[in-house]
């Protein structure tokens, strides 16, 4: 995005609020942008990004501190986080930010930092530079051509002035003389006025309301002095090339034309918000593109190849020609022979034709061969001659589905021309992911759950692996039963607290689902052991399930299933 001059004085006025207030955190975030969170804020506003994108280089106040980055450079800390603001200020005529930090260190020394911040559309930078030296600590973009170079470690040049005058500087004659050069008087004033835009220079000329140089350079001087900024701001809506935003109220547009936002920062994050929105839908139309422009070859090329078969078609005569002139001289015309000239029968006074032969092949099968293809290719001629039409019907309507991928400016016609694309057979529908299920974590236990008739819980383990866990998880003094002598689940009686005992009645309840997930389940009555957790220890080495057990005792049950705690 391009920030104008006076957006970015109108913001350097913002700012002035946050000198003197610490920086209490500095972070990078995935898309290289720097933020600083102050101790304090602008209207809900504590949190000032810097961004170097190409397209959405800005600075602005956000009300939220967006998630860091993997990346962490040594100077947020050494050099920002903790530091104070101590000065914003905007180079005359430029836009440029210079934030001027101060920091003490452990042994109270006070060192300088200062944060250049170069809005300057597609080439907009942010430079983290020792004052004293002069040094650059680092920048947000590394610059490494031949003409300015911004590098870790290398002297800090700012980028090279453009020969444009200042207000102040200017004199009506050379101001004529620009109007006189210039087709309009709007390109005139931002080649050569510094810090002037179309927008500013619109809205002056549209104020000054004379084409008189010295009532314009009157007006261009106020303006500069002091600027005639709004309450609000605003971002225009419906421009070429992006999303303006502009500090003044403009008397020469339509209020329809532009959106207000409270602050110049918010009018700077929702012009930024509708660039990246329009660089998402760039990016689709333009996938969408490359796809369309790949099927009209393809139809292009299958209609070449159809009229080449079409002309094959149309002179299928000569083939049956050449046959019946082989069949009719075959004793002039030896066998393995890879051509023979033969009189023309057809044609009184023509040369003799020459005719290709596959010496593979006998006289008699070349000239049938000859005839066959010839009857083939006339049969074909109505089949190709359809076909032919509808790829060229296919192909106007992709030119005529391009054209109008090009004059789509919303995201919503956009999706609007995908699902057509999708719905005509142009282009696959989005594959769906099969619902997955909830995915238990691993390690983690999920065994059945019995109440008993007092209200305690029973864990019944699901397989080998589970009752392991089970096992090992449950506090030392539960319950720990297994049916005797046969294979089954672990079963852990739940104690309520650690020092409440079960009823026998409760402890029977407990057996008897032991006996029930045990392949004891069909005998009528069925041993089970019964000990503390604690005395339950699994060997080394043993395979899933198997365990040893000691002061265990043993309880008759039969085999049978209680109330399950979902119920």
């Amino acid at each position: 995005m391009n920030l104008s001059y006076f957006t970015i004085r109108r913001l350097t006025d913002d700012l002035q609020g946050l000198v003197g207030s610490r920086v209490e955190r500095a972070i990078l975030t995935p898309s290289n942008s720097l933020v600083l969170a102050f101790d304090r804020g602008i209207e809900e506003r504590s949190h000032l990004l810097f961004s170097a994108s190409r397209t959405q280089g800005r600075a602005c106040l956000v009300p939220d501190l967006p998630p860091a980055g993997p990346n962490r450079p040594s100077w947020l800390d050494r050099h920002l986080e903790g530091a104070v603001l101590r000065s914003v200020e905007q180079t005359t005529g430029e836009r440029i930010l210079t934030l001027r930090f101060e920091r003490r260190d452990r042994l109270g020394d006070t060192f300088n930092t200062h944060l250049i911040a170069e809005l300057i559309g597609r080439a907009a930078n942010l430079i983290v530079l020792n004052p004293d030296t002069d040094r650059v600590l680092d920048a947000l973009r590394h610059l490494k051509g031949e003409g300015r170079r911004i590098l870790p470690g290398g002297t800090y040049s700012p980028p090279p002035p453009r020969d444009l005058a200042h207000p102040t500087d200017l004199e009506a004659n050379a101001l004529a003389a620009a109007f006189e050069r210039n087709d309009t008087r709007v390109g005139a004033l931002i080649e050569t006025v510094a810090g002037m835009d179309p927008l500013t220079a619109q809205e002056l000329l549209y104020r000054a309301d004379t084409e008189a140089p010295e009532h314009v350079l009157a007006t261009l001087r106020e303006f500069y002095a002091t600027p005639p900024f709004a309450s609000e701001a605003y971002v225009l809506t419906g421009e070429r090339g992006g999303k303006p935003v502009t500090p003044f109220h403009l008397t020469h547009r339509d209020t329809s034309e532009w959106t207000a936002c409270r602050t110049i920062s918010a009018a700077i994050e929702a012009a930024a918000q509708g660039e990246q929105q329009k660089s998402t839908s760039k990016g689709k139309a333009k996938d969408l593109r490359r796809l369309l422009w790949r099927r009209l070859k393809s139809i292009r090329s299958r209609c070449e190849k159809i009229e080449n078969d079409i002309e094959a078609a149309r002179n299928a005569h000569h083939l049956e020609r050449a046959g019946s002139l082989i069949l009719a001289q075959l004793d002039s015309v030896s066998p393995n022979t890879t051509s023979v000239v033969l009189k023309d029968l057809f044609a009184n006074g023509e040369p003799d034709v020459e005719i290709e032969l596959d010496p593979k092949r006998s006289p008699v099968d070349n000239g049938q061969g000859y005839i066959r293809r010839s009857r083939k290719l006339a049969k074909s001629l109505p089949i190709l001659e359809r076909r032919l039409e509808k790829s060229q019907a296919e192909l106007k309507d992709l030119e005529e589905r391009l054209e109008n991928l090009a004059g789509i400016e919303s995201e919503d016609q956009l999706e609007s021309f995908r699902s057509r694309l999708i719905d005509d057979g142009l282009l696959r529908p989005p594959k769906k992911r099969p619902a997955q299920g909830r995915k238990r974590e691993p390690g983690a236990i999920h065994p059945r759950r019995y109440l008993t008739t007092d209200g305690w819980e029973v864990w019944v383990g699901r397989n080998d692996s589970e009752n392991d866990r089970i096992s090992r998880v449950v506090p030392k003094n539960d319950i720990w039963m297994h049916a005797q002598g046969c294979p089954g689940s672990h079963v852990v009686l739940r104690r309520k607290t650690p020092k409440s005992e079960p009823t026998p009645a409760c402890l029977e309840e407990a057996a008897a689902l032991a006996a029930y997930w045990s392949k004891a389940r069909g005998a009528r009555t069925v041993p089970v052991n019964y000990t503390e957790a604690r005395y339950v220890q699994k060997p080394r080495g043993a395979p899933p399930g198997l365990v040893t057990i000691r002061n265990e005792k043993t309880i008759f049950v039969h085999p049978r299933e209680i109330r399950r705690a979902d119920e």
